[in-house]
């Protein structure tokens, strides 16, 4: 898994939802479903705060705020970061991170996404020396390190995009 490779993909993905916030209106970007599914405002607000918290566990562990341990993930979190997609079927959301998904418009999904760039952009350089052995905890795949949640980051933001592709071509 090459670190570099992976923020590359991630600024492509980025940059894609940013323009595929362009094809919203700001009533439709915000408008709840009648199935009790999240809205695109709910859902860019999901994806920009598990990402900015990701990167949080990547600082921690670039700072060395953890102690540095040789635990790796476990067997089904190494598959994850390999194969690099998350199990089918629906991903049950831990309440925590649940509670705190809001809506959001269309301008603050747009200037979130910004500051996601900005700061993957300034932590790539220290991502790059990290030491692998200086892990944080990811709530269900286990004892990360920088290139694993970087690796991670990827995976979720593509994994939610075609959920918003997948969304956006049933309305059609």
């Amino acid at each position: 898994m090459n670190t570099r490779l992976c923020a590359e993909s991630i600024l492509r993905v980025i940059n894609d939802y940013q323009e595929a916030l362009k094809d919203f209106s700001e009533e439709e970007f915000c408008r709840k479903p009648e199935n009790g599914r999240w809205s695109y405002a709910e859902i860019y607000c999901h994806i920009i705060q598990v990402n900015m918290r990701s990167l949080l566990a990547v600082e921690r562990c670039i700072y060395g705020k953890q102690q540095q341990k040789r635990d790796v993930a476990p067997l089904i979190s190494r598959l994850i970061l390999y194969f690099g997609q998350l199990p089918p079927g629906r991903i049950r959301i831990p309440a925590n991170i649940s509670a705190i998904v809001k809506v959001i418009t269309k301008e603050e999904a747009k200037n979130d996404l910004i500051k996601f760039t900005g700061k993957l952009n300034e932590l790539m350089p220290k991502i790059l020396k990290c030491s692998p052995y200086q892990r944080i905890r990811h709530q269900r795949l286990g004892m990360l390190n920088c290139n694993e949640w970087i690796r991670f980051i990827e995976i979720y933001s593509i994994y939610h995009f075609k959920s918003l592709q997948k969304m956006k071509d049933s309305k059609r």
